[in-house]
């Protein structure tokens, strides 16, 4: 077996070990809720059957019950409303996104801490991952930093293997952003770094500026 089939081998292995903890942790009635998974599902539940995304409480002088998704940015809710669309619960489609997500994330970073470092840092990497304390609680619990996590390592991914492409790489960091506002310095780093990196002035703007495109837009 060749190296590179070893590290793909257990970067996989990893995160179907990821993916199979978090659904048995979250097993019904879970996965857990916390107040800003009642925006998340709500906001979900209400694109899927009337198509807005409207969260089931408002300010005290509202008339209306509910109100329009402004604090939180969409990508989670629509995520979990094509769950929904489907057939399930919002929460165990949040759950199930989770679920992806922890394993996604995991082979990502196992397989990029491999090629850059070799199979025992990438198995390392991904251990970490999967073991840190705060990483655990956001995937048991129905918030968007799962899928968050997926696409910053995406990201970072993208910038170690295809820096040619920053458009691409751009697209992905535009995701992280509409899935957590905390990432909104995602796109700026990309294109900072792409401009960083060897080439002409004008080469280095236009990798810059396609990589913060997609945000911009």
């Amino acid at each position: 077996m060749s190296p590179r089939t070893k590290l793909l081998t257990v970067s996989r292995l990893l995160g179907v070990a990821a993916f199979a903890g978090v659904l048995v942790v979250t097993e019904p009635p879970g996965p857990a809720l916390s107040p800003d998974s009642a925006s998340y599902l709500g906001a979900a539940e209400a694109l899927a059957r009337a198509g807005s995304l409207r969260i089931p409480f408002a300010d005290w002088p509202a008339a209306d019950s509910t109100s329009k998704l402004s604090h939180f940015p969409p990508f989670f809710p629509l995520a979990v409303a094509a769950g929904v669309r489907l057939g399930s619960p919002p929460a165990q489609a949040a759950r199930f996104i989770g679920a992806l997500s922890a394993f996604a994330s995991t082979t990502i970073l196992v397989t990029l801490a491999g090629v850059e470092a070799g199979l025992v840092a990438g198995a390392l990497a991904g251990a970490l991952f999967v073991a840190a304390p705060a990483i655990l609680e956001n995937h048991f619990i129905a918030l968007s930093e799962p899928l968050f996590f997926f696409f910053l390592s995406l990201t970072i991914a993208g910038l170690r293997r295809v820096p040619d492409r920053p458009l691409l790489v751009g697209t992905v960091a535009a995701a992280a952003t509409l899935t957590r506002y905390a990432g909104i310095a995602l796109p700026g780093a990309c294109a900072l770094w792409l401009f960083l990196q060897a080439g002409s002035l004008r080469a280095r703007l236009t990798r810059a500026a396609l990589a913060f495109a997609p945000t911009a837009l």
